[in-house]
């Protein structure tokens, strides 16, 4: 019989597979972890007693599973905000008592659509460049996403515990290139070109363009053929 904790993986996994393919992100191992740990594998219980996913008054489901402050106009999927308190981690190991304004959703889904969206800001665009979960992670931490001295250690416990790199397939296509396809680091910015004819992988899609696996950038689909 699968434990809580596996049951919450199962449903929130596949939710941000298919958020990371859309947003051109390729770990979603390291994004299950911070959902895991973030919100208590879902039961919004946490080690400085702070609740984000549910309200434990009113029980009303806020689906907040990343600890997402609330940052006008970042979000366009959420629905509403609250307010609670908390604690952030200072360089010293201290901690310094918060209380600010969090991220409220309708649904898991969206919750998870709202991370996404959230990390699109230009801080956070070294992460979305990371095959790596660790080095994911690590990229998030050094634009300052979360305080904990030991975020990554502790996420990279979970990713290991519950196999969670299971997840990271890229679940995208092969693609025909010929030599001389520009690669483009951020949509127009050409940053070189495929140097000989070979088969790559596609592991998210925007428009008429393609990330590639590999990490190297974008290229145009009109460019090469689908396998």
């Amino acid at each position: 019989m699968a434990s809580t904790q596996e049951t919450f993986i199962a449903t929130i996994g596949p939710i941000i597979q298919k958020y990371a393919k859309e947003f051109g992100y390729g770990v979603p191992s390291a994004i299950i972890a911070q959902g895991c740990l973030e919100s208590g594998y879902g039961s919004g219980v946490y080690s400085d007693n702070r609740n984000k996913v549910r309200n434990p008054i009113t029980g009303e489901w806020r689906h907040n599973y990343f600890g997402l402050k609330y940052r006008p106009n970042r979000v366009n999927c959420h629905n509403g905000y609250f307010n609670s308190s908390g604690s952030e981690q200072n360089a010293d190991g201290s901690y310094t008592p918060i209380n600010t304004d969090w991220y409220k959703f309708a649904t898991m889904d969206l919750g998870v659509k709202g991370y996404f969206q959230f990390i699109a800001a230009q801080g956070y665009a070294k992460a979305r460049q990371q095959t790596d979960p660790e080095n994911y992670l690590k990229a998030l931490k050094d634009a300052s996403y979360a305080t904990s001295l030991d975020y990554v250690k502790n996420n990279m416990k979970v990713v290991s515990r519950y196999n969670l790199t299971q997840y990271d397939g890229d679940g995208g296509f092969l693609v025909k290139v010929p030599s001389g396809t520009k690669i483009y680091a951020d949509k127009p910015e050409v940053k070189g070109t495929i140097a000989a004819d070979g088969t790559y992988t596609i592991i998210a899609t925007d428009g008429d363009f393609g990330k590639l696996k590999s990490g190297a950038g974008w290229i145009n689909l009109r460019a090469v053929t689908r396998i």
